[in-house]
């Protein structure tokens, strides 16, 4: 029987469950849901797999998992940093690690090291030269009053291969931004002058239960370059969710993963960002 945890972290927590058959014990593992962003600082969450179950898990129980006394330690090209963990309700889960000694500048690689229990994981990663998207259109939906999803215009097709990643954040509703559904794309896939539809994606808190963008919205865009490592974590998200069709869903695979020793990703974004009025 293969043994298969529950991740629990910001983006996604929707990664793993199984058919109650399949269930068994899998040992705890580390997750990290980390990124640093071009000009920013370094934003790092640390948990562990839960086991899928039956039975019902409190809030508590599920806040366990949330590894607080983790020691983290970023290495840039200049400097090496203990990161300082705080409680943040502008993400999910509320308590993130982070530095202002570190920001993100694009062709430079940041080392990533995370202990904890006597444990250990690492990932590499490289902030990527940002793109600029040529233009942003709001596309009503056919059968749904005041309802949109938005259309990203890209550039001339890149000589060569870029990976893509959407976020998006709603003004009012949102404290951080989403990862847009389906949002993880190859340039080799893309058309010349590509045009891609951005919708709110999966969100773990229940806020996002509608996937449309409603008229009066203001929206945020968050538009990025990454490494292919990243790449690969979000788009077999992507197709995992697809499968699945839902936020808890049956599945027997987490996706791809840059952490060794552990699961989730760690990744260097080169970010643009936009806005809209709906």
């Amino acid at each position: 029987m293969r043994k298969i945890a529950i991740i629990l972290f910001s983006l996604s927590s929707i990664l793993c469950s199984c058919h109650r058959e399949h269930w068994g014990h899998a040992d705890q593992q580390i997750v990290v849901d980390g990124w640093i962003d071009s000009g920013a600082t370094p934003v790092v969450m640390v948990t562990s797999t839960v086991n899928p179950s039956s039975e019902f898990r409190t809030i508590e129980e599920l806040r366990s998992h949330i590894l607080k006394w983790a020691k983290v330690t970023l290495t840039s090209p200049d400097t090496t940093v203990v990161l300082v963990g705080s409680i943040n309700k502008n993400y999910f889960p509320p308590y993130i690690f982070t530095t202002s000694y570190i920001k993100g500048v694009p062709g430079q690689r940041y080392d990533l090291k995370v202990e904890y229990g006597g444990e250990t994981v690492t990932a590499s990663t490289t902030v990527p030269q940002s793109e600029a998207l040529i233009g942003l259109e709001a596309q009503p939906v056919k059968g749904y009053d005041d309802c949109y999803t938005i259309v990203a215009k890209m550039g001339p097709k890149p000589s060569e291969r870029r990976f893509y990643r959407f976020f998006t954040k709603v003004e009012g509703e949102d404290d951080y931004f989403h990862a847009t559904f389906p949002g993880a794309f190859d340039s080799s896939n893309l058309k010349e002058n590509a045009e891609i539809t951005l919708t709110k994606g999966y969100s773990i808190d229940g806020r996002h239960l509608n996937s449309h963008f409603k008229k009066g919205d203001t929206v945020y865009i968050k538009f990025c370059t990454m490494d292919e490592p990243a790449w690969r974590f979000w788009s077999d998200l992507d197709r995992i969710c697809s499968l699945g069709k839902a936020v808890l869903f049956p599945t027997y695979e987490n996706p791809s993963s840059n952490i060794a020793g552990g699961l989730g990703y760690w990744a260097g974004y080169g970010t643009t960002y936009y806005s809209i009025n709906l």
